[in-house]
């Protein structure tokens, strides 16, 4: 009969093994489940072997999803020839495998850290799409903010998913990334997640600020200005993450004027807690007048760069450099000059005065 039908030897075989694991999920109660747990790993692997595009469905209309079957799956996925395949198949075992669901998105989540670059962009590619669910959303979310949570530890794990730390190894930027990559995609889609970064900002080394300010800006960009999770974080921002704020607005405003909600909210955690001025370089154009002509010496104290920074924003420049009606100023640019000529005439001052007017 499978002559008949053309069926090639590896398809008969998948053929009954499908069978038999029905039949002996059936009968379990006379038969053994790993003789069933046996018969679709058999059958997937047959599949595997024979290229046949029926493996997503095997695993769909099966009775049950053995580990063994799993481990099947994520061999796929490491697979770059069957990789989309693994992953499309792990993303229906989610959706249309309640039973099952938290086995099949913590395969999927714990691949969002595989070494492999392109596997890992595709697993949260595909966990960002199961996000619309409330249920799966809250599991992702603990999973990225886990993640994220390593970062406090002396040494990266030997597995991003263990619990032992690697006694020895340094944090890089390729094993910070690991941990921040699924984090930082989920900040657009859940803009609270601001605060666990915030609070996981704090303790850890300087090495890996550094990463986190390169890796924030993107998403920052698509959260946008106007976000009331972001202004919930300049009113409550831990201490020790001011730096982290001042970055978030730096990024926001290199093209946009700050909004009054987002000067007001800067100006108050400047009087309020932090003593550091750059804290206001990013909403600078929208303080008073009065305010700007007030804090003027502080800023020429800056750095060279932050201090060109001060003086590019006040005149209104945009980050290709262009003056932009979008950013005016309180000050014209006359009124800037003025106002670094008044600046009191000391040799350091005055170092950086000229230094900032070279750029008006």
């Amino acid at each position: 009969a499978c002559a008949c039908l053309c069926l090639s030897p590896p398809v008969v075989l998948v053929l009954v093994c499908v069978c038999l694991h029905r039949l002996c999920l059936c009968l379990s109660v006379f038969v053994s489940t790993g003789c069933a747990c046996a018969c679709l790993c058999l059958c997937l692997c047959q599949l595997f072997h024979c290229m046949c595009r029926s493996f997503t469905k095997v695993l769909l209309d099966a009775p049950c999803v053995t580990q063994g079957a799993l481990e099947i799956v994520r061999s796929y996925c490491e697979d770059d020839e069957y990789m989309d395949l693994g992953i499309s198949t792990l993303s229906e075992l989610v959706s249309r495998r309640p039973a099952a669901t938290e086995a099949y998105l913590y395969t999927l989540l714990d691949l969002t850290t595989h070494h492999y670059q392109k596997l890992r962009d595709m697993a949260i590619e595909v966990t960002k799409k199961l996000f619309c669910s409330e249920i799966l959303a809250s599991e992702v979310v603990k999973f990225a903010c886990k993640t994220l949570a390593q970062l406090n530890n002396d040494h990266p794990m030997g597995d991003m998913e263990g619990d032992t730390e690697v006694a020895g190894s340094t944090w890089t930027e390729e094993t910070i990334s690991l941990c921040l990559q699924l984090f930082m995609s989920l900040l657009p889609l859940h803009h609270s997640l601001l605060h666990d970064l915030a609070q996981v900002y704090v303790d850890v080394s300087t090495a890996i600020k550094k990463v986190i300010h390169k890796r924030v800006e993107k998403p920052i960009r698509e959260i946008g200005i106007e976000s009331e999770e972001l202004l919930k974080l300049l009113e409550e921002c831990p201490p020790g993450a001011e730096s982290l704020i001042t970055r978030l607005l730096h990024t926001l405003t290199l093209d946009a004027r700050p909004t009054p909600e987002l000067v007001d909210r800067a100006r108050s955690l400047y009087k309020r807690r932090v003593a550091d001025i750059r804290v206001l370089i990013p909403v600078v154009i929208g303080l008073e007048k009065s305010e700007i002509l007030e804090y003027l010496p502080l800023l020429i104290k800056q750095q060279p760069a932050v201090m060109r920074e001060v003086v590019n924003r006040l005149l209104g420049c945009s980050q290709s450099g262009k003056i932009s009606a979008v950013l005016k100023s309180p000050l014209t640019a006359t009124e800037v000059l003025v106002a670094l000529h008044a600046i009191e005439d000391t040799d350091e001052m005055m170092k950086n005065v000229m230094k900032g007017m070279q750029r008006v």
